[in-house]
């Protein structure tokens, strides 16, 4: 199974630091939850969102937990963290990825996706860094795709430097925040209709589990330049 990661490479974590940014969200979330199986040394869970963070510390309260609010595009943030925390692997999951609301906010959509992993990577670029992207990004069509294309690019361009960067696409996470799923049970909870974009279309999802254990396969993966 591709999904499963090697777990003899956990053993290597457990004395190590990770910053995981939109940890509050729901990649975010599975991934601080894999991460506290794993017995890392410190996680340090970085979002903007103030209620996403005070949900996250009623689930995963202890002390191996740093529960950082703040933003990807706060410079002087991300290096006050690398220094404090020591950081040694990122998993980089924050982004908009709403397609809709995206195609309306442009300027928020380039300043976040793209110029917020610009500095992630500017901070992290010596470091193991995994960009957790979106299979919208392949052939893009949409300003949710094209920033994530651009993200990838642009990440993949610093492995130039002796960094390791690698980066994970998926698709549909099963029940996430914003998901699909989420609408469909909540019209059918309201008696419908269930709106669907078209009869013929196929649908196919991961689970946020699934979804994590990807992102930690991809941290394994040694740094070469393809997706």
């Amino acid at each position: 199974d591709f999904l499963k990661p090697d777990y003899s490479y956990f053993k290597k974590l457990k004395n190590k630091s990770v910053l995981v940014t939109g940890a509050a969200g729901s990649i975010g979330m599975a991934l601080c939850k894999k991460l506290n199986q794993i017995d890392v040394k410190n996680v340090v869970a970085l979002d903007k969102s103030e209620i996403g963070i005070y949900n996250m510390k009623k689930e995963l309260s202890n002390k191996r937990f740093k529960f950082i609010l703040g933003d990807i595009c706060n410079n002087n943030l991300l290096e006050y963290l690398k220094n404090k925390f020591k950081i040694n692997l990122v998993f980089h999951a924050a982004a908009y990825k709403h397609l809709n609301i995206l195609e309306n906010n442009v300027c928020e959509a380039v300043k976040n996706n793209i110029f917020g992993t610009l500095n992630v990577i500017k901070s992290f670029n010596r470091h193991n860094v995994v960009i957790i992207s979106t299979d919208k990004a392949a052939n893009p069509s949409s300003i949710l795709g094209f920033t994530k294309r651009i993200s990838e690019i642009v990440s993949l361009s610093y492995k130039q430097t002796n960094s390791k960067i690698n980066v994970v696409r998926f698709g549909n996470v099963f029940a996430s925040q914003g998901s699909a799923i989420n609408l469909f049970l909540e019209q059918i909870n309201k008696g419908g209709p269930v709106t669907i974009t078209n009869k013929k279309v196929q649908r196919y999802f991961m689970s946020s589990s699934q979804a994590a254990n990807l992102v930690l396969k991809g941290s394994q993966i040694s740094s070469n330049k393809n997706i």
